[in-house]
């Protein structure tokens, strides 16, 4: 009985993926096919994004590898376009991370958010890449409470004719010590 009142109350509140495989931890690489659900958070494609857009913070947690390993911040390199506003957090979204690196993480949305847990956050990187599953999910469990992933990407934006930008560079949570 309360399982399936949870499963009421989620679908109601627009939670997908609760209650379903969907909700386990991702393994294996990055680039395997993603779920279509996030546990705690909503997934969202290219027009809400597009109406939400001006109301959140946009997370690019795309994967670089034109990056110093011991630096705890990024330059982005001139070829990397993210949707405009974006700030970019490469790697923050490895499957894989040590508890200095979830630290830094929770840092930087605190930053973001103004230490703000409801603050709207949005997570994306490459088109159907987990890597941004997995960092809208590690927002979660952080305690964010209004959190997107957006599975379509960067292409998905493209693809539907809006422009890129270069992004803002942020702390490398992949690298971070």
């Amino acid at each position: 009985m309360r399982r399936s009142r949870v499963l009421v109350l989620a679908s109601m509140l627009g939670l997908s993926g609760v209650g379903s495989a969907a909700t386990q931890d991702l393994t294996g690489a990055a680039q395997q096919s993603a779920p279509s659900g996030i546990a705690g958070g909503r997934v969202i494609h290219t027009d809400e994004l597009a109406q939400l857009l001006s109301s959140v913070i946009l997370i690019d947690v795309s994967a670089t590898t034109d990056r110093d390993a011991s630096a705890a911040s990024v330059k982005a390199p001139a070829s990397h376009l993210s949707i405009p506003g974006s700030i970019w957090m490469p790697d923050a979204g490895a499957t894989n991370i040590k508890d200095t690196q979830s630290h830094a993480f929770l840092r930087r949305l605190e930053t973001l958010s103004n230490d703000d847990p409801g603050q709207p956050m949005v997570f994306y990187g490459e088109a159907k890449d987990p890597a941004s599953r997995n960092a809208a999910e590690r927002a979660v469990s952080l305690g964010y409470r209004s959190v997107f992933w957006y599975p379509d990407g960067i292409e998905g934006w493209r693809g539907a004719g809006h422009a890129l930008a270069a992004p803002k560079a942020e702390m490398d949570a992949g690298s971070a010590s």
